[in-house]
């Protein structure tokens, strides 16, 4: 779940919706999802990717269409969901938010659920990513050090390049 995804640079794209627009639209004006995609299929490259856009063109996401987006994923029966996105912020725990719930929900389905903690360099990381059973993802530098604009604490389970 991201910007979307350009399937002419990500390979591995079997299917795409976009939640924004309820269309097979899922073109990524702003590239950030066609990034995340592109990771995704270095790391495993025969895996299959279904692009879900939920954050529009102007880069504004909404709630209801990530609960929108996520939904469509468990639809789909995906083993994996990503979400490189965030909002707000939590010291800890944030299950209490929608998000988070759902979230929660699907992991307890045994649908895996990674989400960026966030760059924002605080103690505090984002929602969906300070979900209980979401593998919260940071960032760290090539020498294996914690980024300095990553967001960590205790919600936090493993940082990569």
């Amino acid at each position: 779940l991201d910007t979307g995804m350009n399937s002419d640079v990500v390979e591995n794209v079997v299917d795409g919706f976009s939640v924004i627009d309820n269309s097979t639209n899922y073109s990524d004006v702003l590239g950030h999802g066609t990034s995340v995609g592109y990771i995704i299929y270095n790391i495993s490259p025969s895996s299959e990717i279904i692009a879900v856009k939920v954050i529009n063109d102007a880069g504004a996401g909404y709630e209801s269409d990530i609960l929108a987006g996520l939904d469509y994923c468990y639809d789909q029966n995906v083993s994996i969901i990503s979400l490189s996105i965030g909002a707000g912020t939590s010291s800890g725990y944030c299950d209490e938010n929608p998000v988070a719930e759902k979230v929660n929900e699907l992991a307890d389905s045994g649908i895996l659920v990674i989400a960026g903690a966030g760059n924002d360099g605080s103690g505090s990381v984002k929602v969906p990513a300070c979900a209980r059973n979401a593998l919260a993802v940071g960032a760290s530098t090539k020498s294996d050090e914690l980024a300095s604009f990553s967001s960590f604490n205790n919600a936090t389970l493993l940082v990569a390049p």
